[in-house]
């Protein structure tokens, strides 16, 4: 079943949800941002300190091991948006990931499609985000691939 933007905000308002502002979506983002690279940097803390002084090396040592940070964070986004249908930093923000046909947390197939859709968007300069900027239930791109909303949790 189809539903368009109308619809989906009349489910949500009879259902008392209400859709999650952009900035705190950005907000989530970024905490869930600065907590992958920390564990990234705890990883791969042996391998960065024996490179201390030496920026070259130390560049080099990020590039390579760069696809392990998009796997990490690949693997957080999904389970956590399974398990709880929001990361830390959502949780955080108190807002959610709603699936739009059950009205609950997304189940393991749209938690991994969804955060696959997510990395291809960052890696196209967050081209996935742009879809959200005039739509009424601030969806990306991700969000509509999958049937999805991000809504405020109480």
């Amino acid at each position: 079943m189809r539903l368009d933007s109308d619809k989906i905000e009349e489910i949500l308002y009879r259902e008392n949800l209400k859709i999650a502002p952009f900035s705190k979506r950005v907000l989530a983002y970024l905490i869930d941002d600065l907590l992958i690279a920390f564990i990234f940097f705890i990883m791969f803390f042996s391998q960065f300190s024996s490179l201390r002084g030496n920026e070259l090396a130390l560049t080099q040592l990020v590039g390579s091991l760069s696809i392990y940070a998009v796997i990490l964070r690949f693997f957080y986004q999904s389970i956590f948006t399974y398990l709880y249908g929001a990361s830390i930093g959502k949780m955080i923000m108190h807002i959610k990931i709603l699936q739009i046909d059950s009205l609950d947390s997304p189940d393991m197939l749209n938690a991994l499609a969804r955060s696959f859709f997510k990395e291809i968007g960052q890696a196209l300069l967050y081209i996935t985000y742009f879809f959200a900027i005039n739509d009424p239930l601030v969806r990306t791109l991700h969000d509509r691939i999958v049937k999805s909303v991000v809504i405020m949790q109480d």
